[in-house]
């Protein structure tokens, strides 16, 4: 039997964005013979400050690290103290092995995990009858405090026939799931609310899911030159969700997929250190619960699907090994963000007919080693992507909206575009490190990584980007081998962003417009404004950690 616990705390970069986290992990495990039994029981807890509104253009100069959580849009100074996301997970595991006659082994697996949490907000100002329409404070305005919940379990099992005999390996698989959760909110504190119930639930809805699937799998290696395969799943999704959103707003989804994804593929092995491969695959994936909440009953979201090609050569040699690697990814249905959003105001994602990536993908290695032993001295890592990501054609929506802030549906700005980029993916992503080995089981590296410049949204507008960004972390690491075989404690410090660039490695964008009447009574409309909202990364920071291998 192990056990393993792990603890990471942090004051975070953005103000007040501290963290707290732990997890632990145990095991025990029988086996007999040709049986193996095994038990797992693992988990974690996390409780951090909130950091998810972007930091606005305009303060990337003069305030990196300004944080507008806790100030509900800056009406509330000094910033709430525990405006925080608090969520845990337990995850249980059984797991089976059999070795079989004539060359058949089984696995089962049965899985759970249990996830509880919710993340809290101050509110200011707030009319108290939107949260409860029946409560007797009619009418009254008062700052107070919610909470957001999810509750969730998902169980199920695995299992896998296989067989592997020469030149012939097959398995025979699949897999049966349920998802549950129950989303629901509370108030937990109000200033102006007398004889408050903080257990009350001012929105309530829950969600199943349900996921089956099974495959074939057939691996041929013929004559060790040639080996091919394919793959062949059946799954079925569905999924049922009602309730009462946290807009007060009714919902019932009732769906079902049901999908087929072949693969296959074929690897030629010229010479034992240089090899040729192919392969194609067709993928589903099915729309996600906020797609499907957020869009409107005129326009549902379709399931998406994916044609993946790809082809490339290998080169398996000790010391330069090499990868080429070309890549196809053409969507059918691919859901994207267009501006769109629904009554509510919630950004709606919508199915574009077709959008594609590809490109070509290049690692590879030198590695230095000690003439006399095999021991490795010296190692240059490096990889290059560069890719093409489009979107044939999609509208973009910019929203009019009047003197109360209420949209003019009839105003709505629709721009087609041609061929633009698809957001946050970057043309351009390059990595080089450098491994020094000076003494047995000490390793020093210096990694250094390039990323293109990406789009917050799918216009391909410069004025609506991620700038181009490279960054530099040094990694220090020791070994310490104990008195069993692989047991051994490893000491490892990591430098982050040594050169102490300033960069954004994510954010969001949104436009619209405004209209209002003039001195002549004349209605006007504005031109399009745009607000840009940037997550900037830490500056140079340090990381220690000591892990046990047991």
């Amino acid at each position: 039997m192990s056990k393993l616990r792990l603890w990471i705390a942090s004051n975070g970069y953005i103000d007040r964005a501290h963290s707290n986290l732990y997890s632990w992990f145990a095991q025990a495990g029988y086996q007999y013979k040709n049986t193996l039994l095994k038990a797992l029981y693992f988990g974690g807890r996390e409780k951090t400050y909130q950091s998810w509104y972007g930091l606005p253009e305009d303060l990337l100069k003069t305030n990196r690290t300004f944080n507008e959580a806790g100030t509900d849009g800056g009406r509330l100074e000094p910033p709430y103290k525990n405006q925080i996301d608090h969520y845990g997970q337990d995850y249980f595991q059984l797991l089976f092995s059999q070795y079989l006659p004539s060359h058949f082994n089984l696995n089962i697996g049965l899985f759970s995990t249990l996830g509880r949490g919710y993340y809290e907000e101050y509110k200011v100002d707030r009319n108290f009858n939107s949260y409860f329409e029946n409560h007797d404070s009619i009418g009254i305005r008062t700052d107070l405090v919610r909470q957001r919940w999810l509750k969730n379990i998902f169980y199920g099992g695995t299992f896998a026939l296989n067989y592997e005999h020469q030149s012939i390996a097959a398995t025979l698989g699949g897999a049966l799931s349920q998802y549950r959760s129950k989303h629901f909110g509370k108030v937990v504190w109000a200033e102006n609310i007398n004889n408050l119930d903080v257990n009350a639930h001012y929105y309530d809805g829950s969600s199943t899911k349900n996921d089956f699937n099974v495959y074939g799998k057939f691996n041929y290696d013929l004559l060790h030159k040639i080996n091919f395969y394919f793959d062949l799943q059946y799954r079925y999704v569905g999924y049922v969700t009602s309730g009462i959103d946290n807009d007060k707003n009714a919902y019932s989804v009732d769906k079902t997929w049901h999908f087929f994804n072949p693969k296959a593929g074929i690897l030629y092995k010229i010479k034992p250190e240089h090899q040729v491969y192919a392969s194609y695959g067709l993928a589903h994936r099915e729309p996600n619960r906020d797609d499907l909440l957020a869009a409107t009953i005129s326009n549902p979201p379709h399931a998406e699907q994916m044609h993946n090609l790809e082809a490339g050569y290998k080169f398996l040699h000790r010391k330069f090994p090499l990868a080429l690697n070309y890549f196809l990814m053409q969507y059918k249905d691919q859901l994207v963000l267009t501006g769109r959003v629904n009554d509510v105001g919630n950004p709606i994602k919508e199915n574009v007919p077709v959008s594609y990536r590809t490109g070509f993908e290049l690692t590879g290695a030198i590695n230095i080693y000690e003439q006399k032993v095999s021991r490795r001295l010296f190692a240059i890592n490096y990889s290059f992507s560069y890719s093409w990501n489009k979107i044939k054609s999609f509208d973009e929506y910019i929203y009019t909206y009047d003197e109360n802030y209420s949209p003019v549906e009839s105003l709505t700005l629709v721009i087609n575009h041609q061929k633009t980029n698809i957001s946050f993916s970057p043309a351009i992503v390059a990595a080089l490190e450098l491994v020094a080995y000076p003494v047995k089981g000490l390793s020093i590296s210096l990694m250094n990584k390039f990323v293109s410049r990406q789009y917050l949204d799918n216009t391909s507008n410069k004025m609506r980007s991620l700038k181009p960004f490279y960054y530099s972390n040094l990694n220090i690491s020791y070994s310490i081998p104990l008195r069993q075989a692989g047991k051994e404690i490893s000491l490892k410090v990591l430098f982050n962003n040594i050169f102490n660039r300033h960069y954004e490695s994510n954010g969001y964008t949104y436009s619209e417009r405004y209209s209002y009447l003039d001195e002549h009574n004349a209605l006007q409309v504005t031109d399009p404004a745009t607000y840009n909202y940037y997550f900037p990364q830490a500056g140079f920071n340090v990381l220690a950690g000591v892990s046990v291998r047991f």
